[in-house]
């Protein structure tokens, strides 16, 4: 059995419907070599975005931007000074976005799974709740419209003008 990314995903052939178990996994060891096998492009993201948060790259950021406006100096403001910084920030710029956004996706979807495993497991929650996330924004509003009904609001406390003893 191989383990789906999320519950939406179709099963692939000769593949049942349920979720991977501990019962499914051979070994607590294959259980993590499961849960660590990403693509190499996902390690390499994983790895910048962590290379790219620390203080040593923001010190790096520095001194390079020190020396670029040195070497600027030094040839009198070429424009091909110029268009290193012109060009150079906008493409790294976008390829940290991509970064960012690509180990955010995976940060939400880790949370989506837990919070799906927590309803499952709830008896007093409903299991349609696990696949809210894909509804259309006036599924949203109903189903939020719905929940506003059905909770029991507890009337405010009464307000004193004394201080708590």
């Amino acid at each position: 059995m191989t383990l789906r990314t999320h519950e939406l995903d179709p099963p692939e052939d000769g593949e049942s419907d349920a979720m991977l178990t501990e019962s499914d996994v051979e070994s607590p060891r294959a259980a993590v070599q499961t849960r660590t096998q990403r693509t190499r492009r996902s390690r390499i993201a994983f790895k910048s975005a962590g290379w790219s948060g620390s203080v040593e790259t923001a010190s790096a950021l520095v001194v390079a931007f020190g020396a670029w406006l040195v070497v600027g100096a030094a040839t009198r403001y070429p424009r091909w000074w110029e268009l290193t910084l012109t060009i150079g920030v906008p493409i790294l710029a976008l390829l940290m976005l991509i970064v960012v956004q690509h180990t955010q996706r995976h940060a939400n979807l880790a949370t989506h799974l837990k919070l799906d495993e927590l309803i499952r497991a709830s008896d007093l929650a409903t299991n349609h709740m696990i696949t809210v996330e894909d509804a259309s924004g006036p599924d949203l509003a109903r189903i939020h419209a719905e929940f506003v009904e059905t909770t029991d609001f507890a009337p405010p406390a009464p307000r004193t003008d004394e201080p708590a003893v």
